[in-house]
């Protein structure tokens, strides 16, 4: 599994600072394209949807404050619904880490409060997170017949709760890292920390699908090495602020002479996908694959140590 960060954010936010005549203080902003799943809390029967947005983060290096604001967060599934969101200026926190994705930083904001579209009752937010970083996992390699990644930003992380409703953001292409555990009837649990699980959604008439694609497929010690198993065409659910990923009896792709082929001697008899944590950072799989194999996973798709609250 290849990893790679982009440039530190806040390097890339003071590159596009200015120095104000008054206060002299440095500042900058960035904007941030944000999968977002809206929940209407009010109505626990309704399904949640999945909306794009923009956020915008202003940063004061100065004074180690700043704010976030949108002007075009949908919270009805509706057309044209638009939502404007101005966070207060507050501090941040920031810190700067040296993991297993390699050398980066992270930003996270807290118990944001503001006014949602003029509103100041709708936008006091206590619990609420915002973090960007840059220390997120992805795969670099070239796996014949599966699409390049194409994550071009920082991770995005957010949940918040305005009125009735809770955001949160949601990858739509990531790859997941951890400790997948397997077994085949009655032998000794076998441990892999090198397969990267990687989960991209796709959107069609408001429907949405899953690709998921297992890297580094090893589910047994002497087994060989996979390079990528492929399962398109998953069904998504969302429900309760989050979503999940369940399939039965699906025939997997796998690279083979420069394309994707069928191959029913890994058929994945059952896969249950679901994801938790207040941010849905964290993917938990369990799967059966036919011939004897069972395995569970747990892992993020970026680095744990980044939601650990830093020092401001």
């Amino acid at each position: 599994m290849k990893k790679s960060i982009f440039g530190l954010i806040a390097l890339a936010t003071m590159s596009l600072a200015s120095c104000s005549t008054e206060t002299k203080d440095t500042t900058g902003t960035a904007s941030y394209s944000v999968a977002t799943l809206v929940t209407d809390m009010a109505t626990p029967d309704q399904v949640p949807f999945v909306a794009p947005a923009t956020y915008t983060v202003y940063m004061n290096w100065t004074q180690w404050k700043g704010s976030v604001s949108t002007k075009n967060q949908p919270l009805k599934n509706e057309a044209g619904n638009s939502n404007s969101l101005v966070c207060d200026t507050t501090a941040f926190l920031y810190n700067q880490l040296s993991t297993d994705v390699g050398y980066g930083d992270v930003i996270m904001f807290r118990n944001l409060k503001g006014d949602m579209n003029g509103n100041k009752e709708l936008a006091v937010m206590p619990g609420s997170k915002f973090v960007v970083t840059s220390l997120f996992y992805r795969y670099n390699g070239v796996v014949s017949g599966v699409p390049n990644m194409t994550v071009n930003q920082p991770a995005v992380l957010m949940n918040y709760y305005v009125g009735n409703y809770n955001v949160k953001s949601i990858p739509l292409d990531a790859v997941y890292l951890g400790t997948t555990t397997t077994t085949m009837g009655e032998s000794v649990p076998y441990q892999n920390k090198e397969i990267g699980y990687r989960i991209q959604l796709n959107s069609k008439d408001n429907k949405y699908t899953a690709m998921f694609v297992i890297y580094n497929a090893q589910f047994a010690d002497k087994m060989p090495k996979l390079e990528a198993i492929v399962l398109k065409d998953l069904p998504v659910e969302f429900k309760n602020g989050s979503y999940s990923i369940k399939a039965e009896n699906v025939v997997p792709k796998m690279p083979e002479a420069g394309q994707l082929t069928d191959n029913d001697k890994y058929t994945f008899e059952s896969l249950d996908i679901s994801f938790s944590g207040e941010l849905l950072n964290t993917a938990n799989i369990r799967f059966d694959i036919k011939g004897g194999f069972k395995g569970t996973f747990s892992g993020s798709y970026v680095n744990p140590d980044i939601l650990k609250e830093p020092n401001s």
